[in-house]
């Protein structure tokens, strides 16, 4: 059987093609199994790492207003930690109780 390109394949050569292609579920050489992801996908970060850094921002930020003897607002703290205000707001409504001591 020999291919050529752009000839498709009859039934025959399908059905060989089938029977010797890898199917296991969960391979990730199976050609059944390839997730395709779109452009957006591969270069947008991943969501928890955009909270992580997010949160580390505001850590900082929060740190350093209050180091400096700033009155720490939720403006002064959007300001700092490069976030939108309702975020800060949000964000000193539940302040960890570790600020200080974790990362």
């Amino acid at each position: 059987m020999r291919l050529e390109p752009g000839r498709p394949l009859d039934a025959s050569e399908r059905a060989d093609a089938d029977q010797h292609a890898d199917l296991t579920p969960g391979n990730p050489h199976s050609a059944r199994e390839v997730a395709l992801l779109t452009p957006t996908e591969m270069l947008a970060p991943s969501v928890s790492s955009q909270e992580r850094s997010r949160e580390a921002r505001l850590r900082a930020a929060y740190r350093a207003l209050y180091a400096e003897g700033n009155r720490i607002t939720g403006t002064a703290l959007a300001s700092r930690a490069r976030v939108r205000k309702q975020t800060a707001f949000d964000w000193l409504q539940h302040l960890p109780s570790d600020i200080f001591t974790a990362p």
